[in-house]
């Protein structure tokens, strides 16, 4: 009762208490990195509990302007907004240009100390400009009079005043980050995507030089911008890239008078994004780190650990697993060539972790202990996405899904992969509900869902439909009646194996011959009164 009270005169009053203003800075030693260098320390900023409390206050006071006020190609921190759907538009761009034959000269930003060095007195003009006049005075007071002490090993350095940047580890730092840049130049000529600093610009056209030229005049718009408002572009450390089918590159991008360095390839928000989209570069820089991690938890988690075999199996889906599984939803395009790659690391780190000898199919490992393969993680991880992306609050994320219900005809693989998808969260007859009123009440019946709800329970997660033989060809009825003519007391599993066919097939040949199975030899299949009467003498005098 006591913060509700506190919190409201706050507000009230647009105040924001000094002693929750005041960082403590704690040096932690990065792995690996010399302890007598300063480089070798990352700078940890803690601030007072009580200060990051009212701040969510303010938060949710402000999240209903900032749909009007931030970009729709700003996807960082935002409410159902993730790094997966602002790289996903990137790729489809890319995607689309491979398709044509057309190049896209792109250009990765690299923003020196994004959020450290925010203009506070142009932040405070952005915030008088879009919000109300109540925040303006809050969040002056907010960003006014803070400082900071450094502490290591016991030791606290004096106070020191902080002049620029959002404030290190607070509620309200990467959203006033975000309403500070809400403002970055636009071209109807390229594509821009930002998430929080990170910001990738692209043009795309038939023409090489002509990409490169559309490129270079927002990059020479987006400059200007960071003049005025005081931010600074690392171009050594910004990337030029082609993505293009075709030979040769294009023309290289300057910025603040030096030119970008170009490269076959670029990372960004943790996927490496290659010249061709081929995937291949993100694959083995993931399979790389994979092994990393198994080598320095192979004590924890190995053969000859003690650890019980749940524990190495949360383990594993927690650290290792999340790995790969990151962007899966993109990368899974890749080669048959390249998926395998992870697929042999699963298999490699789980035959290691509990000790399973080679003989053991690789089927039969993840069936005993419910994983699932790459190939099977792609399928159900893509349709969640796309089921999340059809409903997306972001008309730029919501035009990507491939779910246009005009024009997307729904097939059983499909339908079974949603099932799947729902299969831990919801019931059967939840989820039948759910397509009946995505897909129409003819998609899947309940009794099907319920079906195929059992198959998942008992690990089966195959969702083609097994491919039978056929029907009795001909040449099968003309060997069957030979084989009968020579000899029409030969047993069905003896005619199968002769055949090499099953026995239900031999079954429907000897039908198509009007012939059936009776006391252990084939007889025509309508016997008359008199070839009843030979049939049973014949068997009394076998007798």
């Amino acid at each position: 009762m006591f913060l509700v009270i506190l919190f409201n005169a706050c507000l009230r009053l647009c105040h924001y208490p000094t002693q929750w203003k005041l960082a403590q800075i704690v040096m932690i030693l990065k792995p690996g990195k010399q302890i007598e260098e300063v480089s070798s320390y990352r700078p940890i900023s803690l601030l007072p509990l009580i200060g990051k409390l009212f701040e969510r206050v303010i938060l949710n006071r402000l999240r209903p302007h900032l749909d009007t006020i931030l970009p729709e190609h700003q996807f960082g921190f935002r409410q159902k907004h993730a790094t997966i759907e602002q790289i996903h538009r990137l790729t489809d761009t890319i995607s689309h240009v491979l398709e044509t034959k057309k190049y896209c000269s792109a250009v990765f930003l690299d923003i020196s100390q994004a959020f450290d060095r925010v203009w506070h007195d142009g932040l405070l003009f952005k915030i008088k400009k879009y919000l109300p006049h109540s925040f303006y005075f809050i969040m002056k007071r907010y960003l006014s009079e803070r400082c900071f002490e450094v502490k290591l090993n016991n030791i606290t350095s004096d106070l020191y005043k902080i002049r620029s940047g959002v404030p290190q580890g607070s509620i309200l730092g990467p959203v006033l980050y975000l309403i500070f840049t809400a403002d970055i130049p636009t071209d109807n000529k390229t594509f821009i995507a930002t998430y929080a600093d990170d910001t990738a610009i692209m043009s795309v056209h038939e023409n090489a030089a002509i990409s490169s030229s559309n490129l270079q005049k927002h990059i020479t718009e987006v400059e200007k911008w960071m003049k005025t408002w005081r931010i600074k572009a690392n171009q050594s450390k910004s990337a030029h890239v082609t993505f293009t089918l075709r030979k040769g590159d294009c023309p290289p991008i300057t910025l603040n008078g030096e030119q970008i360095p170009h490269s076959d390839a670029a990372k960004y928000l943790g996927m490496h994004l290659d010249r061709r989209l081929t995937w291949k570069k993100h694959i083995w820089s993931k399979r790389k780190c994979l092994g990393t991690k198994l080598r320095e938890m192979y004590w924890l988690i190995g053969g000859k650990s003690q650890l019980n075999n749940e524990s190495k199996m949360a383990i594993y889906k927690s650290i290792l697993k999340p790995v790969w599984t990151y962007g899966i939803e993109l990368w899974g395009t890749a080669s048959n060539s390249n998926i395998e790659i992870l697929e042999r690391f699963q298999t490699k780190a789980i035959r290691s972790m509990f000790n399973i000898p080679k003989c053991i199919q690789k089927k039969y490992i993840l069936q005993d202990l419910r994983l699932k393969t790459i190939k099977q993680e792609i399928a159900i991880r893509s349709l969640s996405y796309q089921l999340k992306l059809a409903k997306h609050v972001n008309t730029l994320a919501s035009e990507l899904s491939v779910l246009k219900m005009s024009t997307f005809v729904s097939n059983k693989v499909y339908l079974r992969g949603i099932l799947l998808h729902y299969f831990h969260k919801k019931s059967a007859a939840e989820a039948h509900k759910i397509l009946a009123e995505t897909y129409g009440d003819n998609a899947l019946s309940d009794i099907t869902c319920r079906d195929w709800f059992r198959h998942f329970k008992n690990n089966n997660l195959e969702f083609e439909d097994k491919k039978c033989s056929g029907g009795p060809k001909k040449f099968e009825n003309e060997k069957l009646a030979k084989l009968l003519y020579q000899d029409r007391y030969q047993m069905l599993p003896g005619l199968g194996k002769t055949l090499q066919v099953n026995e239900s097939t031999v079954s429907k040949c000897l039908k198509v011959l009007g012939m059936i199975q009776k006391q252990g030899h084939s007889v025509p299949y309508e016997l008359r009164d008199i070839e009843w009467c030979f049939l049973t003498c014949e068997l009394l005098l076998q007798r």
